[in-house]
């Protein structure tokens, strides 16, 4: 099965710290490139979620609360 691309939607409560070995690790992966990174703040942890967005090129967008 080909796979044109992934992606990878991150959502946080913003209890958790920043994750730079992993960001690391995904950066290290042979089909970074055809992964489109999706940030998805729920309440805290924008901060975050933002400086991932953009160290891997993604987007970053805020949920709203009901």
């Amino acid at each position: 099965m080909k796979y044109k691309g992934i992606v990878l939607c991150m959502m946080t409560d913003g209890q958790a710290g920043y994750p730079d070995a992993e960001i690391k690790q995904i950066k290290r992966l042979d089909f970074f490139g055809k992964i489109t990174f999706k940030a998805v703040a729920y309440g805290g942890g924008s901060s975050e979620l933002k400086r991932m967005a953009t160290e891997l090129g993604g987007e970053f967008v805020t949920a709203l609360l009901a």
